[in-house]
């Protein structure tokens, strides 16, 4: 009596058109968890190296005063990202912070902690229609903006 595994040995020896459809499957599933371990280790290397160029790249840009440059494979542009955080009080809290959202009529946005996100969609609706935080808010909110080079094929 043969074992499985001894079958599929003899099975792979074969021509793979005489493989069963069966051990076909298993084989091609094992390639295929080959390759993806291939690719995510060159996705890793990649995703490194464009940490590396990113802001070395919005750097240029900056220093030429441009916000897009197309190259021979598309187009490098700039985007800007806001991140806004709220500003702790002395005593380490929010409380103040939250007040004065709640002073604006931005109480939706404080669930027991502000929703970063929301936080971040209100400041950059801001941003867009050029209408500056309410005085009353800007002590408590950080904005730091992040440009970040985006490709277009």
């Amino acid at each position: 009596m043969t074992t499985d595994s001894q079958e599929n040995q003899q099975q792979t020896k074969q021509d793979p058109k005489e493989l069963s459809p069966d051990v076909q499957r298993r084989n091609r599933l094992a390639e295929l968890h080959i390759e993806k371990k291939s690719l995510d280790a060159q996705t890793k290397k990649v995703n490194s190296e464009i940490a590396v160029l990113d802001p070395q790249v919005a750097d240029d840009f900056a220093e030429q005063g441009v916000q897009n440059i197309r190259t021979n494979k598309g187009l490098l542009y700039l985007q800007k990202e806001l991140h806004p955080s709220l500003v702790r009080g002395e005593d380490g809290s929010l409380d103040e912070a939250h007040q004065a959202l709640r002073d604006h009529g931005l109480e939706s946005l404080i669930k027991e902690a502000v929703n970063s996100q929301t936080l971040r969609a209100y400041v950059n609706e801001r941003d867009k229609t050029q209408e500056p935080i309410p005085e009353g808010l800007q002590p408590y909110i950080n904005i730091h903006e992040v440009y970040k080079v985006r490709f277009r094929a």
